[in-house]
């Protein structure tokens, strides 16, 4: 049995990377049938849903974002407040 949450996931599969869904008890519902961990080469992070509190970023941090790391460093504040700073001034999609 998988300790995995329910839901989509990045799998690779004949070297490419495709998403399949885990149904949380250790099986995986792919097209065509069904599947275990095996079967895949790879099994990457789990994919978030639209109702879950996720954001897009840049692979790397804009100049707004490290201004923003840095302002909000320079007060003092926690790790927590400087990545909600620079999620604050990531560009939106």
């Amino acid at each position: 049995m998988s300790n995995r949450e329910a839901g989509y996931y990045w799998t690779k599969v004949d070297g490419e990377w495709e998403p399949a869904f885990h149904q949380g008890d250790g099986d995986w519902r792919i097209f065509g049938g069904w599947a275990e961990d095996d079967w895949f080469e790879e099994i990457g992070p789990r994919i978030p849903a639209p109702d879950e509190p996720w954001q897009a970023v840049p692979k790397e941090p804009t100049t707004e974002m490290s201004c923003a790391a840095v302002d909000t460093f320079r007060e003092m504040l926690s790790a927590p407040s400087i990545y909600a700073a620079m999620l604050a001034t990531a560009p939106k999609p």
